[in-house]
């Protein structure tokens, strides 16, 4: 239990060009993603993505 409640968390294990793509699909604007190298126990390379809907869809 997390927080004293239920708690499930689904995770996928994508590219960030892959997550980039979803998004653009879902219709928004990729402005720019980070990376950066694994670090002590990670495995692989993290990323943060940043996108936003459209001013005028």
């Amino acid at each position: 239990m997390a927080y004293r409640c239920d708690a499930s968390v689904d995770a996928y294990d994508m590219t960030p060009e892959q997550v980039a793509g979803l998004a653009r699909q879902a219709g928004l604007i990729v402005h720019t993603h980070l990376m950066r190298a694994a670090q002590g126990r990670e495995k692989r390379p993290q990323a943060s993505l940043i996108a936003a809907r459209p001013v005028n869809p």
